[in-house]
């Protein structure tokens, strides 16, 4: 049996007899325009031949191809070459087929589930699919057309990384033989529904229109593009050869990241928060494959700006090149208009750097703040599986405490500070200290170790780390917040810092005077303040005595404690400084004339006694700490 669409090689047919006429059709070879399938067999409940018209009813059709029986029902005229069929999968869905003497052969599809068209697919194996779709298709011996609607299209891999839910999507598509090939095109327009690919996820509205070419040889050629919001213009060609590498290339143009880099960058770099961060700018890009891989990559950015959404960090203008190519470094640079980290503005800067196979690097950059500049070395950024690890050593150049508090809306503070890290290391959710971040600052120096900056992106920041003072100026400090005047040196170890948010959840601090010999002196504004740390009647107690008649006092030593635990203080005095009524020592009196604060209050609440010591600050009235 042969038309020009359908062919049918080593028929036979055995007719079972019965009531109903039962039969049996065996077909050795069967080709549908230019594809040849094997063996078929067709078992038909009720059969019937007339006047040359086959007719089988209730029929139930087995192949090589399928991967399981088919309901069936056919008619074929023998004298016209002519036929209809009806085929009916387990899942529900028809498909009809025509086909006579000089037409096509077509198809009409209603609802066919995807989940039976994957059975055709082994490697879908291990995907979920849900959906149907419908339409025609008709098939010349030299072309093929189609018209096909896919309505609640669904997948899923496993683990559900990788997942497509209610999508609609319609496609126009034809292809005609020419000279021992196939020279199609198509149009795909996706109207309904979202696709989830790990971390990205995409809505619809994106459509595209592709031509290609593919050869008897296996050689194929493809061109695509695809109109999408955010972009101007998005370009894909691709060429495949039997024996020779995969080549494509894939162009955008006019890219707005306002629209983009929530969808496409966030994820990436912020996985665990992409929605807090804001993006504006346009960018240019080109990557060109081979073979599966990268071959080389080429980004133009035009006023191109990042920011967080609760305006804490931001920098842009970014304006430059970028281009990356395999197995080779590049140089490049982009200037950079400025940045803010949360009220700290920097200036413009140039931003140089070498760009390698797996990740870029920058030698040195400095970074104009305030009055001064953070300078960083050896900056090293490599993608992961899993995000973006990297490494950087620098320094803070001296800086005008009163500029800097100024702008963190601080006390005003005196004098300079300045830093020096070591190396700090950037994992995905984490940043950690090797070796010491040591900050300069009242003629002392603070010394940070061990630290560890959890999910630094996220909502909730966490912070760990132990950190030393040593030689820390009273007189400066306590100049500075005007607590009073002190003079001499203070000594400090905090074990356990824990931040949330940049606030203190716990610790444990101790404070203590500095050894050596240098003038020891407290005011009696001082005094006052720090006895109000061990409750207000120790304070009231010297005051009723001879407090009054004094403007300063030497002491032999001071210091205090605390434990921070489930925001309370546990506050402690000096070492051995415990009294017999059950008071601490917070300052050991020495000198002319002398006298020592007694603190009783050991359990205060964090929050109330940072915010009374604020007021005192503030206000320079008396503080009292119940």
């Amino acid at each position: 049996m042969r038309s020009p669409q359908l062919a049918l090689a080593g028929v036979s047919l055995r007719i079972l007899g019965g009531d109903r006429q039962r039969a049996e059709l065996t077909i050795a070879r069967m080709k549908i325009g230019a594809r040849e399938f094997g063996r078929a067999r067709i078992a038909c409940a009720r059969f019937r031949v007339t006047d040359g018209l086959v007719d089988c009813r209730g029929g139930v059709a087995s192949a090589a191809v399928l991967p399981r029986p088919l309901k069936i029902d056919f008619q074929f005229n023998t004298a016209l070459a002519s036929g209809r069929a009806e085929l009916r999968a387990e899942q529900g869905g028809i498909v009809y087929a025509e086909w006579s003497r000089g037409k096509p052969l077509h198809l009409r599809l209603e609802r066919v589930p995807f989940a039976w068209l994957a059975e055709f697919l082994p490697q879908m194996g291990i995907w979920t699919v849900a959906g149907s779709i419908s339409g025609s298709v008709d098939v010349w011996p030299a072309r093929v057309t189609a018209t096909l609607r896919a309505e609640a299209g669904g997948f899923s891999n496993p683990d559900g990384t990788r997942a497509g839910e209610q999508l609609d999507l319609d496609l126009k598509a034809q292809a005609e033989r020419f000279n021992g090939e196939w020279r199609w095109r198509a149009s795909l327009a996706w109207s309904g529904g979202g696709i989830f690919w790990s971390p990205i996820y995409l809505a619809a509205g994106p459509s595209a229109e592709a031509t290609g070419v593919w050869r008897e040889d296996g050689a194929s050629s493809l061109e695509l593009q695809i109109r999408s919001d955010g972009v101007e213009r998005i370009e894909l060609s691709a060429r495949y050869a039997p024996e020779a590498p995969f080549h494509g290339e894939v162009a955008l143009k006019g890219a707005d990241l306002a629209v983009l880099g929530p969808a496409f960058l966030a994820p990436w770099f912020a996985p665990e928060n992409p929605d807090v961060w804001r993006f504006a700018g346009r960018f240019d890009a080109v990557a060109a494959f081979r073979g599966g891989s990268l071959l080389g990559l080429d980004v133009s950015l035009l006023d191109v700006g990042i920011a967080h959404a609760d305006g804490g960090l931001s920098a842009g203008p970014l304006a430059g090149e970028l281009a990356w190519r395999q197995g080779e470094a590049r140089a490049g640079r982009i200037e950079v208009g400025g940045g803010r980290w949360r009220k700290l503005a920097f200036g413009a800067f140039e931003f140089p750097f070498v760009v390698g196979p797996t990740g870029f690097t920058v030698e040195r950059v400095r970074l104009p703040l305030l009055d001064s500049a953070v300078e960083i070395r050896d900056l090293e950024i490599s993608r992961v599986e899993d995000g973006l690890t990297g490494s950087a050593g620098g320094v803070v150049e001296p800086l005008s405490l009163k500029a800097l508090t100024e702008a963190l809306d601080l006390p005003p503070m005196a004098g300079v500070v300045s830093a020096s890290i070591s190396t700090i290391r950037h994992r995905p959710g984490e940043l950690s200290l090797d070796g010491a971040l040591v900050i300069s600052v009242f003629d002392g120096f603070l010394r940070a170790t061990d630290l560890h900056i959890l999910e630094p992106l996220g909502r909730v920041p966490r912070l760990q780390a132990d950190v030393e003072l040593r030689h820390i100026d009273l007189g400066l400090l306590t100049q500075t917040f005007e607590f009073g005047r002190v003079t001499g040196y203070l000594d400090g170890d905090v074990a356990r810092l824990q931040l949330a948010s940049w606030r203190p959840i716990g610790f444990e601090a101790r404070f203590r005077s500095s050894p050596g010999s240098y003038p020891r002196r407290i005011s009696q504004r001082a005094v006052q303040n720090i006895s109000a740390l061990g409750g207000s009647g120790a304070a009231a107690a010297i005051q009723r005595s001879f407090l009054g008649f004094f403007e300063s006092f030497g002491y032999r030593r001071m210091g205090a404690s605390c434990i921070l635990r489930n925001g309370v203080c546990v506050l402690a005095g000096l070492e051995g400084g415990d009294t017999a009524n059950g008071g601490f020592t917070l300052v050991e009196g020495g000198g002319v004339p002398a006298l020592n604060v007694i603190g009783y209050n050991r359990r205060v609440d964090w929050n109330e006694l940072i915010a009374r010591l604020k007021a005192v600050v503030e206000s320079n009235a008396a503080p009292v700490v119940r």
